[in-house]
């Protein structure tokens, strides 16, 4: 990791403190690192005043929490007001980790876990993704009028605005990944929390708006076998998932949700047993569809041009009446 530096700003309020305080910069990166603020006799927090301290460490990531406690005990809360604490990295100056509750120190030399109220941001990758999750194939077998055409009603939806991920939020990193560890921390607190509860939370209110953006009907769509042929439709059921996905020191989150669920049809009509429709057989797509009974062995292609399979056509087309 390359060395970088960190700026810890301390703003006190109404009520300073001589006592020597220990900072502890807990990281994204699963790395930590413990400084001395206040060590020496004639350090002091002065009441409405501001120190500025700069470390020199390994990159640790965003600061994500600190631990503070004074260099021996007799440091209560009502001896020091604390009334901001911020830790900027130098290689990212415009993300802040910002601190602004008042530690509650008990006399005692037991550290106090602060958690950031905002921190290093990160962007929570997210987009969708059409998935198909059944096919099937529907026939209506009614060459010449032979059989009688059929009919399946079925419902599809449509989508009307197609819905496009725009990332502009950026989601803080505590709620974007997950964070677990329960380890002495160089002899000062032990750490242990889990992040991803917050990021289920977050990526709910991705799904949410992705939804408000999808206009969505319901129609009646009607499968019909086209007269003269043997018509089959290629069913696909189709769902639209929104995912998001983040990777941080500490692990990983992902998680995915279904926004949408519906059909594509494809309609494939065969004039002629011995006709190819889209570089397949009339024989493929009848094993396809599971028919029952043996496949059509008529009219083929040289039979159309007949006599009697062109008068039979014209009548059904209603262009020619019956002698």
């Amino acid at each position: 990791m390359s060395e970088v530096s960190f700026t810890v700003t301390v703003t006190t309020g109404a009520k300073g403190t001589n006592a020597d305080i220990e900072i502890l910069l807990i990281g994204t990166k699963g790395a930590w690192k413990e400084y001395q603020l206040m060590d020496g006799p004639g350090d002091d927090f002065e009441p409405h005043q501001t120190n500025v301290f700069k470390f020199y460490e390994k990159d640790i990531g965003g600061v994500s929490d600190i631990a503070i406690r004074p260099r021996g005990a007799g440091l209560y809360h009502d001896n020091w007001d604390m009334k901001e604490l911020k830790v900027t990295a130098s290689y990212d100056p415009s993300k802040t980790s910002t601190f602004i509750r008042t530690p509650r120190f008990k006399g005692g030399a037991e550290p106090i876990l602060i958690r950031a109220n905002e921190y290093m941001n990160t962007a929570l990758r997210h987009g969708t993704v059409n998935e198909e999750v059944a096919v099937r194939v529907v026939s209506f077998e009614n060459f010449l009028g032979l059989n009688t055409m059929e009919e399946a009603a079925t419902d599809e939806l449509v989508e009307v605005d197609k819905y496009t991920v725009q990332q502009t939020d950026k989601l803080n990193t505590k709620n974007s990944f997950e964070l677990t560890a329960a380890t002495k921390i160089e002899g000062i607190v032990d750490v242990s929390a889990t992040y991803r509860g917050e990021i289920a939370t977050e990526f709910s209110t991705i799904v949410t708006k992705a939804r408000e953006t999808m206009d969505k009907k319901t129609k009646t769509f009607k499968l019909v076998g086209n007269p003269g042929f043997c018509t089959f439709y290629v069913i696909r059921d189709m769902e639209t998932k929104v995912y998001g996905e983040f990777e941080g020191g500490f692990g990983r989150a992902k998680v995915s949700q279904v926004l949408r669920k519906y059909q594509v049809y494809t309609q494939i009509a065969f004039r002629a047993v011995d006709e190819m429709v889209g570089n397949k057989t009339l024989q493929e797509y009848w094993d396809a569809c599971a028919v029952s009974g043996p496949v059509p062995t008529a009219p083929t292609l040289a039979d159309l041009e007949k006599p009697e399979y062109r008068r039979v056509k014209e009548m059904q087309e209603g262009t020619k009446q019956p002698a």
